[in-house]
């Protein structure tokens, strides 16, 4: 029996359902009809997809396997290189499906604090692990390590063992880049959900060693088969028009940053920030106190019709991720009504 996901029942159940959604953390959706006409059964949709990300991040075209979203990614990198009793190691705090997906699949997940000192995360995830799995820019704290810091970790682990990093945060920490290369044991995943504003499409991709990648296709059978066409016909459009899609974020999110991290400065008595990176769309915040913050955001989810992302998901209940994507009146509106209950903490 597979175990809940429990944010992402969360998510279904109230991000975009309240008044005020400070939880949602991907750029607001873009409109079919902006990215121009494209068939739902056009048959070569799938190597245009792949044509598209090549270009972009220049890649060869034989280390990239299309999927169905960034999840349907991690599930098909973790069907094809796990097995019952397999040991993975996961950050933590974390995205809640990159510990369910392995766990479901029967592995043995170990937790690691994510940081700046590899030495110190080495030393946690030990030598058993097959897979290491993290997110870069992380989820939930937005900072974003640079690609020698993954590749030095990519090097301790060794030969036999691989690194997975979900990046479906980069393009707006470090646009028409990955960090797929930068060592031989590095396998990225994205998608054009997040910084493109393109979720409805459900277009995502593996970058993996060429050895690999042909039974990641394997693996992709055995799950969905192949996603339908028009997922990749839309995804394809959205990454060849990927830099447009970003200043459209940029515009969009244009002096919220700023209004967020004046409010947070006037309450740092209370919360401890973790800015992260500049571009991100969510900051990463903890109780001083380092009580849980769960009932207080039932609360204000109940009584303000303010929704934010619980710590409690991502392993961290004293913390929560507040999102920033809605409109900037909505925004001034949510962080007035939150401020009295704030200084009730």
């Amino acid at each position: 029996m597979l175990h809940g996901i429990d944010y992402l029942d969360y998510a279904i159940r109230h991000f975009g359902k309240t008044a005020y959604d400070l939880a949602s953390s991907g750029a607001l959706p873009v409109q079919a009809s902006e990215l121009g006409y494209e068939a739902p059964d056009d048959a070569e949709a799938r190597q245009r997809f792949l044509w598209a990300i090549s270009g972009r991040y220049q890649l060869p075209i034989e280390a990239l396997v299309p999927t169905l979203g960034a999840s349907g990614a991690l599930f098909t990198v973790c069907q094809s290189l796990l097995a019952p009793g397999s040991c993975v190691a996961v950050e933590e705090p974390g995205y809640e499906p990159l510990w369910r997906i392995p766990e479901a699949l029967g592995a043995r997940v170990v937790r690691f604090p994510r940081g700046d000192d590899v030495g110190r995360m080495l030393d946690h995830i030990g030598n058993e692990p097959r897979l290491v799995i993290l997110s870069n820019p992380h989820n939930p704290t937005a900072s974003f390590s640079g690609d020698e810091h993954i590749a030095q970790l990519a090097d301790g682990l060794g030969e036999g063992r691989w690194l997975l990093v979900d990046e479906v945060y980069r393009e707006l920490a470090a646009p028409a880049s990955t960090v797929f290369g930068t060592a031989p044991n590095v396998i990225a995943i994205s998608s054009t959900t997040k910084c493109l504003g393109v979720p409805w499409a459900r277009a995502g991709w593996i970058a993996a060693p060429a050895e690999l990648s042909r039974s990641l296709r394997r693996s992709e059978l055995y799950s969905m088969g192949e996603a339908p066409p028009g997922c990749f016909a839309w995804g394809a459009a959205a990454v060849e028009q990927a830099t447009w899609l970003l200043e459209r974020v940029a515009r969009l999110q244009r002096g919220k940053r700023a209004r967020v991290d004046a409010w947070l400065a006037a309450h740092a008595d209370r919360l401890r920030s973790s800015a992260g990176f500049e571009g991100s769309l969510f900051v990463w915040l903890e109780r001083r106190d380092g009580e849980g913050l769960m009932p207080w955001l039932e609360a204000v989810r109940d009584d303000l019709g303010i929704t934010i992302s619980p710590g409690k998901f991502f392993g961290a209940p004293q913390g929560m991720r507040l999102s920033f994507t809605l409109g900037e009146d909505s925004l001034e509106e949510a962080l007035e009504k939150l401020t009295p209950r704030l200084l009730a903490l």
